[in-house]
């Protein structure tokens, strides 16, 4: 199975380059990544025995590791399926479009993927931003879309029927960011660091309310322009001259990984940095390197390292494709959303009503829990698309580079957050 994946995502990457290199309009590459019975589908021919879902994410650019690993997570996810008998005797087939973690190029994809009518649904997309530019159109197409990794607040507060996300919004999970600084570590002056998105700029909001209500100062706020700015040396003087007891970073891999290092060179070993599991690449800690992440914790709602019986056996399919890594959450997150899309399908969803199905809207339904997911065992939905919000885990990175388990139980009290699972 290594090899044959290992083949999938470099061939899902081949065809990405040259039909990306030849498209003079802009429009997003196509590539087909598969599960082992399913085959691999770049032209979006239907064999007829098919269950066609679609995958929006980067498979180019300097975000491609997020895609890739996106890819992967609903490849494997097929593969198991389709080992036992597919979903209703249909086998299961992964249709991947590059979005190149762009908002314009996902709009692009949205459409590429509503103008083929064997799509039966779509993952939809690696951020928050990415998934409000191609919401609309999936939106007026009626193709269920559902994301893995958009947890900004206001990606459910749009009113769309048919998007749905796997990932817990921002103003459930930023909370407990802060939390745990206040609570466990005791901090009583804090700075935040911020990515100019979508994403940063809901994380900063619900931050600042909640160090309100801990009574936390905020020092500093600074930002900054994702995939643009690689020198981060004036914000991190201004970040040093507050004198924060530590930083809340909410940032991907790439910057995250810079901004930690040029921290480390300007001589702030000895900070407390806590962020979100867009931190947990090991590009990170190769960007970063080991020394200066070791004042790190990052907070995940899926923990590569737990016991239950989903998430070992995820780990073990993996570890046989990259045996040296852990899931993201994107990846972990793919996976389970081709699992609930079979899960529903199986309990009668159509392509038509998949979306409202899975949040229990359609007329006389069964009440839908899926099952066994990586996210947990019994997992719902609300009206709106949002996942039953839950606690976070900590992460953080050892001596050798590797990301490691806290067993840390995040502290909320003092909060006033309707909701949260301890």
């Amino acid at each position: 199975m290594k090899k044959k994946l290992a083949s999938l995502l470099a061939i899902a990457l081949t065809l990405s380059c040259l039909v990306g290199c030849g498209n003079s309009s802009g429009s997003s590459a196509s590539s087909g990544g598969a599960a082992s019975s399913g085959g691999t589908s770049s032209s979006g021919e239907s064999s007829g025995e098919t269950l066609k879902i679609g995958i929006g994410c980067a498979l180019t650019g300097t975000s491609a590791t997020y895609g890739e690993l996106m890819l992967l997570g609903a490849e494997l996810a097929a593969e198991e399926l389709n080992a036992n008998g597919g979903v209703n005797g249909q086998m299961v087939e992964i249709v991947a479009y590059d979005d190149k973690q762009d908002p314009k190029e996902a709009a692009l994809v949205a459409q590429r993927f509503c103008d083929n009518d064997e799509i039966f649904a779509v993952i939809a997309h690696g951020g928050s931003s990415l998934t409000l530019a191609a919401a609309p159109i999936y939106e007026a197409a009626g193709l269920t879309n559902m994301a893995p990794s958009s947890s900004a607040s206001s990606v459910t507060e749009q009113g769309y029927q048919y998007l749905v996300r796997h990932v817990i919004r921002e103003d459930r999970q930023a909370p407990q960011v802060i939390g745990f600084m206040a609570n466990n570590l005791g901090m009583e002056k804090i700075a935040i660091v911020y990515a100019n998105n979508d994403h940063g700029q809901g994380n900063l909001e619900t931050s600042l309310e909640v160090a309100e209500q801990l009574g936390l100062e905020v020092v500093a706020t600074e930002t900054y322009n994702p995939g643009v700015e690689k020198d981060f040396s004036a914000l991190l003087t201004k970040v040093k001259k507050a004198a924060p007891d530590g930083i809340a970073i909410y940032a991907d891999y790439t910057e995250g990984g810079m901004i930690l290092g040029q921290a480390y060179q300007q001589g702030m070993e000895d900070m407390i940095w806590v962020g979100q599991s867009s931190l947990t690449y090991s590009q990170l800690v190769e960007l970063a390197g080991v020394e200066a992440v070791q004042n790190l914790y990052m907070t995940v709602t899926f923990n590569p390292y737990s016991t239950r019986e989903p998430v070992v056996k995820f780990m073990e399919k993996f570890h046989e494709v990259r045996p040296d890594e852990i899931p993201s959450e994107p990846c972990a997150f793919s996976y389970d959303i081709v699992n609930v899309f079979a899960q529903a399908i199986e309990a009668g969803a159509t392509k038509e009503n998949l979306a409202l199905f899975i949040k229990n809207l359609v007329p006389g339904q069964e009440p839908f829990v899926a099952k066994n997911l990586l996210l947990g065992d019994d997992v719902q939905w609300d009206s709106k698309g949002d996942v039953t919000p839950r606690g976070v885990e900590m992460l953080k990175v050892d001596e050798n580079g590797q990301f490691v388990s806290t067993d840390i139980a995040v502290d909320v009290t003092g909060i006033d957050m309707e909701g949260i699972v301890a």
